[in-house]
C-alpha cells in the first residue's frame, strides 16, 4: 500500500476485506482510515466486514462510529449492516439498544427483515426479557414480516429456558 503512488476506493476495499478476512482489526482499521482520508467511501460490503469484526471484539460503539463516518460521507448503510450491529449489542445483552438502531433504520429508510426481528427475539430471550422478544415476535407479523423456521425456534428454546412453557389456565 505504501508503494502505491493513487490508490482507488477498489485497492481499500480489497485490502480492508483481506484484513478483515484475517482478523487482523488493527490493519483493517488503519486502511479503513486512510481510505476516508483519500475522500473514498468504502462499499457495503467492506462497511459490514469492519461492523462485524468490530462487534467481534465488542468494539461496538466503534462500529456505530464507523456507520457515522460512512453515512456522514455520503455512505449508505443497508439492512445488512444493520443487522451485524445489532447483533453485536445483543452479544453484550444490550438488546434494548439493538432494538433502537431497529428504529433508527426505519427512520432513515432502511426496512428491517426477518433477521433482524430473529436477532433481537435472540437478544431479548438471552437478557432474559421474554415479554420484549414475544413483544418483537407480534411487531414482525404487525410489520408485514413473515414468521420463519428460526423465529420459531428461537422464541421456542428462549421461552423454554426462561420457564414459560407451561399453559396458564
Amino acid at each position: 500500500m505504501n508503494e502505491m503512488q493513487e490508490p482507488n476506493d477498489v485497492t481499500f476495499n480489497v485490502l480492508i476485506s483481506a484484513y478483515c478476512k484475517e482478523e487482523n482489526l488493527v490493519n483493517a482499521l488503519v486502511l479503513l482510515e486512510k481510505c476516508f482520508n483519500f475522500g473514498y467511501v468504502p462499499n457495503i460490503v467492506t462497511v459490514t466486514k469492519v461492523v462485524e469484526l468490530l462487534c467481534n471484539a465488542s468494539h461496538v460503539t466503534e462500529a456505530v462510529e464507523i456507520f457515522e463516518r460512512v453515512e456522514s460521507k455520503g455512505g449508505v448503510i443497508d439492512v445488512t449492516a444493520y443487522n451485524t450491529l445489532i447483533k453485536g449489542f445483543c452479544r453484550l445483552g444490550k438488546a434494548k439498544v439493538g432494538h433502537r438502531f431497529l428504529k433508527e433504520m426505519e427512520r432513515k429508510g432502511c426496512l428491517p427483515n426477518a433477521d433482524t426481528y430473529n436477532i433481537l427475539i435472540s437478544g431479548f430471550c438471552e437478557s432474559e426479557m421474554l415479554d420484549s422478544a414475544l413483544d418483537m415476535f407480534n411487531d414482525m407479523k404487525t410489520d408485514g414480516i413473515n414468521w420463519n423456521f428460526v423465529t420459531y425456534d428461537t422464541l421456542i428454546k428462549g421461552l423454554c429456558s426462561g420457564g414459560r412453557n407451561k399453559r396458564r389456565f
